[in-house]
């Protein structure tokens, strides 16, 4: 077998393979004899080896054909090694290559290789400073972040709707016509009063008595965000509103009782301490990500290199199949034009997101390499130690 290789462009390589004519033949004999056995013939040949010749005859085509195929799948990895080149992804076919029994049987494939540095230029890099102080005020916000999430929410029993309140609603438009009432009209629709409702429904709203109704006046997506009877969403109609539920979230009050509750500490003491200590790691590791960051971006700037384009877009490919698939349960609860439009925009997301990590990866791997860097069996321990206490694994 010889291999010969040759570089396209960038780090695409087209590697040539040439399998002898006597090697070919072998094989063709092999898979022919290995046909005889699993088909029938007529004529009813009693020695096998006239039913391989008779075989032969009949189903050349299909036997040269599938033999391209195989030699390729036998070859090509071991062509590969031979080269010793680190390839990524899976090799494509150059063209397209066929059987000629007494010849040798050649073919391409491309192959793009992982990039190559002479070496990394890593001087003068600037790592910006980030102040990670954790403040009272940080605290006191993450003290009441924890009572939020362990609000409650509990019927209102004061007089007027107030901002961020719950209000589940009796809604019907002012319409004799009996397919408006029924696209239109909902006896529980149920919202938070805040910026996600139109401003206009959101000033009627506030400061209505929470029991008994009360007009407005406007459109149908001023009330409801998404109208599936697209004639209608532009419509104006004069509207009956009544409050059906009003609620809102009550935060538990400050004490070492919610301190136990919250996170099992003796103490309200205790709580902010351990929130402090929380807030300290996080900011830290917020500073290094955007170190790592903007380091990322500058030895990119300063060291261009080609890269693997087929196999950073089949990587890119498999993610935003990912990102469709996890916006599937969505299909039939969203407007389908606003669900497309929102899945497009994250898999140009995904697809750019890691057009930059494989550039980061490829140069900081050559950089690894060029300083010598290695990682311990200790190092590693100790990390995987600290992934399962924060998973609690």
């Amino acid at each position: 077998m010889k291999v010969s290789v040759e570089r396209t462009e960038g780090v695409e390589h087209r590697i040539t393979v040439e399998v002898d004519a006597d090697v070919v033949k072998a094989k063709f004999e092999e898979a022919a004899a290995e046909l005889a056995k699993n088909v029938r013939v007529p004529g009813g040949y009693r020695k096998f080896k006239a039913k391989v010749a008779r075989v032969k005859q009949l189903y050349r085509k299909h036997i040269l054909s599938d033999l391209a195929g195989s030699i390729v799948q036998e070859t090509v990895e071991d062509a590969l090694k031979d080269l010793e080149l680190e390839t990524l992804g899976m090799p494509r076919m150059a063209d397209e290559a066929s059987v000629v029994l007494g010849q040798p049987f050649s073919y391409s494939v491309l192959v793009e290789t992982r990039p190559t540095f002479e070496t990394v230029d890593y001087e003068g890099l600037v790592v910006p400073i980030y102040n990670t102080e954790v403040t009272d005020k940080d605290v006191d916000d993450a003290v009441e972040k924890l009572q939020k999430e362990h609000s409650q929410m509990v019927d209102f029993e004061g007089e007027t709707i107030e901002d961020e309140m719950y209000v589940t609603l009796s809604i019907k438009p002012d319409t004799k016509d009996e397919a408006e009432l029924e696209a239109l009209s909902n006896e529980g629709y149920f919202l938070k009063i805040n910026d996600d409702v139109s401003e206009k429904l959101r000033d009627i709203i506030i400061g209505k008595p929470v029991k008994g109704a009360f007009a407005f006046k406007g459109t149908a997506e001023e009330i409801y965000h998404h109208v599936k009877a697209e004639e209608l969403k532009d419509k104006e109609f004069d509207w009956t509103l009544e409050p059906v539920r009003v609620q809102k979230y009550v935060m538990p009050e400050l004490s070492d009782e919610f301190a136990n509750q919250a996170k099992g500490l003796a103490s309200l003491l205790a709580l902010r301490g351990e929130l402090r200590e929380n807030l300290q790691k996080e900011k830290k590791e917020q500073a290094d990500g955007i170190k790592r960051g903007h380091l990322n971006r500058q030895l990119l700037e300063k060291n261009k290199f080609d890269l693997p384009s087929h196999f950073v877009s089949a990587v890119a490919q498999e993610r935003m199949a990912a990102v469709a698939k996890n916006f599937e349960q969505y299909k039939g609860a969203m407007d389908e034009e606003y669900l497309q439009q929102f899945i497009q925009s994250q898999q140009h997301e995904a697809f750019q997101r890691t057009i930059h990590e494989s550039a980061s990866f490829f140069v900081m791997d050559a950089l690894a390499k060029q300083l010598e860097l290695v990682v311990s069996d200790a190092e590693v321990e100790e990390k995987l130690t600290q992934m399962a206490e924060e998973r609690e694994v």
